[in-house]
């Protein structure tokens, strides 16, 4: 029978020494999380105590079935991070902001689809993304309810050096699980507390690191953190640079999809992400051509889920992701069909053709060999003046948890805004009704032109 580990006198978790995935030790990634947000409708105030409590005890009972989410990241011998004990569960704070004149009412909110203008870090997040200079113990998940006029703003931080979006997924469907009176089964627990540093296997000691590295390879001295790691040194986040929501809405992207697909070659597949990644990579380079030099390549960096290709379970709560990366001329982009970008795109994913399984297992060899570990990083090719990272958490089924509340599913699941980093993109959560919202950092005149 699986067992987990217990508590400690101190009730922190005990006998907790785990190492993240290889991935994790690429040293930017170190204080940096992955927030999303969960957005209620609350008009019964009377019941604020009652989810207090409901949450605070379903993250306690989430710990005992997997005791590493209550821990920290510490750096040990030759800066090799471990998940070590902190606390009995994941630190949980609460905030009334009811009577908060500064902040908006839920009914503002949800008129504004909920933009990033109104829903910053600062107020509803527990700590930064970006929180390298945030002194203190690094947790590896926290979560912070903050009370609002009219609703309930639910943001879970976790640490993207243990844990990606899919490993983030499976942690709150758990919690949800409990929240509404469900016990996690004894596969799930064996799924949930895996040996990280045995779950990739690595390519054989004859391997050389080759091209399929090269986009991962930071030359650089002058380098900028990001939320996916380290760029190169022409990242530059322009203070006139700023966050922004696009919704698309199900009918236009049916159209989209359909109109991407007209232009393929007969029998060819594509999904919405692709189609839709094609339209903001084109449209995006359109609108920064007048600063662009006419022999550009434009690069776009985009994140995928690598359990698939590497036999990993689907739910697998670790750092399991990698980039495919693309690259066409500024000058022919905007005009390009979009179908031929989109086929590009597919061509990269699709597992009959896809080299994803190599270059991850090329990456994690390369780094366990690797003396210096940050000179390696996700999106070290990428120059975010010009190219672009985009991240989808399109697939991610955040839209049915409820959490046993009382308040039904979520309105809205967004990403708090935070330091601006040009060139990133996010896809939100796919809403029930096909709806997706796609945010972009740009810069302003590139809102405009």
């Amino acid at each position: 029978m699986f067992k987990v580990q217990g508590f400690d006198d101190m009730g922190r978790t005990s006998a907790l020494d785990a190492h993240p995935d290889i991935f994790g030790n690429q040293p930017p990634l170190h204080k940096l999380y992955t927030q999303v947000t969960l957005c209620y409708g609350l008009r019964d105030t009377s019941r604020n105590s009652d989810i207090v409590q409901r949450l605070s005890q379903s993250l306690e009972h989430l710990t005992s079935s997997f005791p590493w989410i209550a821990g920290q990241v510490i750096k040990v011998d030759n800066g090799v991070p471990k998940i070590r004990p902190l606390g009995r569960s994941p630190r949980f704070i609460v905030k009334d902001y009811r009577s908060n004149a500064s902040i908006p009412s839920f009914d503002k909110l949800k008129e504004a689809h909920f933009p990033f203008s109104m829903l910053s870090e600062s107020v509803v997040a527990p700590c930064p993304t970006l929180s390298h200079t945030v002194d203190g113990p690094v947790a590896v998940f926290l979560v912070q309810a903050n009370f609002i006029d009219g609703g309930l703003l639910l943001t879970f931080n976790a640490a993207h050096d243990v844990m990606d979006l899919v490993g983030q997924g499976f942690l709150l469907s758990m919690l949800d699980k409990i929240c509404n009176g469900v016990s996690i089964s004894e596969e799930e627990e064996f799924i949930g507390n895996p040996q990280r540093e045995t779950m990739l296997s690595r390519l054989d000691e004859s391997y050389q690191p080759g091209p399929e590295i090269d986009p991962q390879r930071i030359t650089p001295v002058d380098i900028q953190v990001t939320p996916e790691g380290l760029a190169s040194e022409n990242f530059q986040s322009p203070a006139r640079s700023d966050w922004g929501y696009f919704l698309f809405s199900p009918s236009s992207l049916l159209d989209l999809k359909a109109h991407v697909s007209s232009t393929l070659p007969l029998g060819s597949f594509i999904s919405t992400d692709d189609a839709l990644t094609a339209l903001v990579y084109a449209r995006l380079t359109a609108a920064r051509l007048y600063r662009l030099p006419p022999t550009s390549n434009i690069a776009i960096a985009r994140a995928v889920d690598a359990r698939r290709y590497l036999g990993l379970h689907a739910n697998y709560p670790g750092l399991m992701h990698h980039m495919t990366y693309h690259t066409f001329p500024a000058k022919e982009l905007p005009s390009l069909p979009l179908g031929d970008i989109a086929l590009d795109f597919r061509r990269a994913v699709d597992p009959a053709t896809s080299d994803v399984a190599f270059r991850t297992r090329a990456l994690a060899t390369t780094l366990d060999k690797a003396e210096d570990k940050s000179k390696f990083s996700f999106t070290a090719c990428i120059d975010g003046s010009r190219d672009m990272m985009l991240s989808s958490w399109s697939k991610v089924d955040w839209y049915d948890l409820c959490f046993g509340l009382g308040l039904g599913k979520p309105e809205a699941v967004r990403r708090p805004y935070f330091q601006c980093n040009e060139g990133i993109i996010y896809f939100m959560p796919r809403r029930k009704d096909g709806e997706i919202v796609v945010g972009i950092c740009a810069r302003k005149e590139d809102w405009t032109d």
